[in-house]
């Protein structure tokens, strides 16, 4: 087998994987979207807010 025979063989192995690689990727996503959830989620904590310091409430003028 000559040199350039070699290299045509492994040129060719390249090729099969380099265009093979997308379609191996996009299975696996497709596989990981279609997958059912763990588990649902929780309902979230309620949320309290901080204060730094408790201040009287603005002061607003009166309207006429």
């Amino acid at each position: 087998m000559q040199v350039t025979e070699r290299f045509l063989r492994i040129t060719e192995h390249l090729l099969f994987v380099a265009l093979m690689l997308p379609t191996l990727v996009l299975l696996a996503a497709a596989a990981v979207s279609l997958a059912a959830p763990d588990v649902p989620a929780a309902d979230p904590l309620p949320i309290r807010t901080a204060q730094a310091c408790e201040c009287p409430a603005p002061e607003r003028p009166e309207i006429p």
